[in-house]
């Protein structure tokens, strides 16, 4: 089923094919593995690399020897020596922003800092800096209107405003142990209230209108580290920290929440270790680790879910760890692994579209058929794995020739699925026949197809309930009628008594109760498929077709 991440103003979709089937379920565990088909770009990058997207909805990712724009198709490429002094270009580490008018901001962690514009205009902002500073490694971006905020590894916050050609040191931070601290991350709070994080496990909360400076020390206890922050849709601050959890500070009330659900009595590291945290369009919170996985912080319903990697799924997050979070236009998650990955979480949540994998075991699987039955179970018909049946608690079974006693199943490829008027499923096989599973027995029963040979049909496509609760059923020699009570009423072969074609590929019938059958016929010199479509009207005690219209 395709899905496709969309860019603004762009002739261009990344659509990916997938061969999976998406279905709706709905409820949600407390804390549950969340199991979802992501795209993964086919191009790898840097585990540092972030991403950012301009006006008209082009990603740019920072790589390890370049910046790289992608247009959802191809990729173009500035290396940074281009960009920077060739001699400061020894960093494999890159730090690269967005502003709130459009302009992108590039520091190389090495003195190098740029900023281009829409119009890939680029200023050196090296030589912008108030006199007689030494070369400035800036490690924190954020703006605001137009403000644009800088934070460095030498513990000062600077603050340039657009539109003007230079850049003020508003505060540094205090050493701890005679050492500068780096900072993290620069956060926006209250009006003129800017929260700053370092990677020696401080956090402060600078006021612009007091020039104060004041150290949050009602949660940590000093041994945190790195300390990362965010600002969800309600004003709330998001910590995440490397060894201390998950809090949230309610601004409001000025109370401080911390997130147990992560903790593991079991493991020597109790809880995750955060590497980042990102506050989506829909409010959720989303935070990345080192190893144990991605998760998603439902705020809506107070869920946890978790992202892991899955070996034997290819459309599973391809790692446990996560370093960048960003979302698009179109509120697609972008995600940068270890390995230097992208994996895009597709916007589902304003759709309803939840994705399922056709397997027990959370394998995907390629999908021929589905069917909602009547007790609201979902049945799914695989190529090559048989059948999984899914309950309404998200609960399934999968049946097929590997299980045993109830669940085995010799059917592999399931190419149609029915529920006929007791309820009882029946499903059509490529090399296995028709078989019917009995609710009330929980079983399985091969169903007799003899054709006019009296040899039974293996390859059976398509299945059809009229309105006489007649089940139809094509095959790759005809068509075989059965009654609600599985007993054979007719079979028409192809190319006799009217019924001309080689496969009848659609079976329907309309309000005035007549068959429709779409039929393949065979292939033309230039073996192009012509397709040709009958209604029929059955004399069942006959066993012929009393008229056939072709159309």
């Amino acid at each position: 089923m395709p899905f496709a991440l969309k860019f603004t103003n762009m002739k261009f979709s990344l659509i990916k094919t997938l061969t999976f089937l998406s279905i709706l379920l709905v409820g949600y565990l407390s804390f549950s593995q969340e199991n979802v088909n992501f795209t993964i770009l086919e191009k790898s990058f840097s585990y540092n690399s972030q991403i950012r997207f301009d006006e008209l909805g082009y990603a740019w990712i920072s790589g390890s020897d370049g910046l790289y724009k992608y247009n959802g198709v191809h990729f173009s490429f500035i290396p940074y020596t281009k960009l920077f002094n060739k001699e400061t270009v020894r960093n494999k580490r890159y730090l690269f922003e967005k502003d709130t008018k459009g302009n992108f901001w590039l520091s190389n962690l090495n003195g190098e800092l740029i900023k281009f514009d829409r119009h890939n205009k680029t200023t050196s902002f090296k030589e912008k800096f108030p006199p007689n500073t030494s070369a400035i490694d800036i490690t924190a971006i954020n703006s605001e209107a137009d403000d644009v905020w800088f934070g460095s590894d030498n513990g000062v916050l600077y603050k340039h405003t657009l539109n003007t050609s230079k850049v003020d040191s508003i505060i540094t931070l205090p050493k701890t142990k005679n050492l500068s601290q780096r900072i993290l991350n620069i956060v926006f709070a209250l009006p003129n209230q800017y929260w700053i994080s370092t990677t020696k496990g401080k956090i402060y909360i600078y006021s612009e209108q007091d020039k104060k400076l004041t150290e949050v020390t009602d949660i940590l206890n000093g041994s945190a580290q790195h300390i990362f922050l965010t600002k969800d849709n309600s004003g709330n601050i998001w910590i995440a920290t490397e060894s201390q959890g998950l809090y949230s500070y309610d601004l409001k009330n000025n109370t401080f929440k911390h997130y147990d659900q992560f903790y593991d009595s079991t493991s020597n590291l109790k809880q995750p270790f955060f590497t980042n945290i990102f506050c989506d369009s829909y409010n959720d919170i989303w935070a990345s680790s080192d190893g144990d996985c991605l998760y998603r912080i439902k705020q809506k319903n107070g869920s946890i879910q978790k992202f892991t990697k899955e070996e034997t799924n290819k459309f599973s997050i391809t790692s446990n760890t996560v370093n960048e979070l960003v979302e698009d236009s179109h509120k697609n998650i972008w995600i940068v692994t270890k390995n230097g990955g992208i994996c895009i979480y597709p916007n589902n949540q304003a759709n309803g579209i939840k994705y399922y994998n056709g397997r027990e075991d959370n394998t995907p699987s390629k999908v021929l058929s589905i069917l909602k039955a009547s007790d609201n179970t979902i049945w799914i018909g695989t190529d090559g794995d048989g059948l999984t049946r899914v309950f309404p608690n998200n609960s399934k079974i999968q049946y097929n020739y590997t299980k045993k006693d109830k669940q085995y199943f010799e059917g592999k490829y399931i190419q149609s699925l029915l529920e006929d008027s007791n309820g009882n499923i029946w499903i059509s096989t490529y090399q296995n026949g028709i078989w019917v599973y009995y609710k009330e027995l929980n079983t399985f029963k091969k169903i007799e197809t003899p054709q006019s040979d009296k040899t039974q049909l293996a390859h059976i496509n398509v299945l059809f309930l009229d309105s006489q609760k007649r089940i139809w059923a094509s095959s790759q020699t005809g068509i075989t009628i059965f009654s609600n009570n599985y007993d054979q009423l007719a079979f028409f072969e192809y190319n006799s008594k009217g019924l001309f074609g080689n496969v009848a590929g659609i079976i329907s019938e309309d309000e005035l109760n007549n068959v429709w059958v779409g039929m393949s016929r065979g292939a033309s010199i230039n073996l192009k498929r012509i397709q040709t479509i009958y209604i029929i009207h059955i004399l069942i005690s006959a066993n012929i077709i009393k008229k056939t219209k072709r159309i």
